[in-house]
């Protein structure tokens, strides 16, 4: 495999981050809380949308390239109230086989939070996801709690985990 790439994400990477998104719902469907197909035209929303709040250092938002594709994403958005602008929570998936990818973006994502003024970041995630777990575990996250049958699919209820990272240690 070829060396990571870990830049900014573009309006240019529309179609790119459309193929990546749809391979991870059909990967795993508990890595996103909504498992549906994305449209390229979607995701050139979500991304020109996101330009405002990349602009004014309110979020960040970073893609981990490998062989010319997309294979992790992440999204760090802070709070918007005074009182908890200085947290970060996180929006993030990354492809089965690319684990080393995925904590190498994440590790730069908190770096580049950071610069923001993000002291601290947060992660919500399905427990189902043990691999995620594992994964910002890996990066320097720790559990610090869980609501329980906080999501529900048809019948079947799952925890909501709560992962966070202080920047500032």
């Amino acid at each position: 495999m070829n060396k990571v790439i870990i830049r900014p994400v573009f309006l240019s990477d529309a179609e790119k981050v459309t193929e990546w998104l749809n391979q991870l719902v059909k990967e795993t469907p508990e890595i996103v809380e909504h498992a549906t197909k994305t449209t390229v035209e979607q995701q050139k929303l979500a991304i020109s949308s996101s330009v405002w709040d990349l602009r004014e250092n309110k979020a960040i938002s970073l893609v981990a390239l490998q062989d010319n594709k997309v294979v992790a994403k992440i999204d760090i958005k802070k709070r918007p109230k005074e009182i908890d602008n200085h947290v970060g929570e996180a929006i993030f998936g990354v492809l089965d086989g690319y684990d080393e990818a995925g904590i190498a973006l994440i590790e730069e994502a908190c770096k580049k939070s950071k610069e923001i003024g993000v002291e601290n970041v947060v992660y919500y995630m399905l427990d189902s996801n043990q691999r995620f777990l594992q994964l910002f575990k890996e990066a320097g996250f720790e559990e610090v709690g869980r609501m329980y049958n906080y999501y529900k699919r048809d019948k079947e209820y799952f925890h909501r985990v709560i992962m966070q990272k202080f920047l500032n240690e």
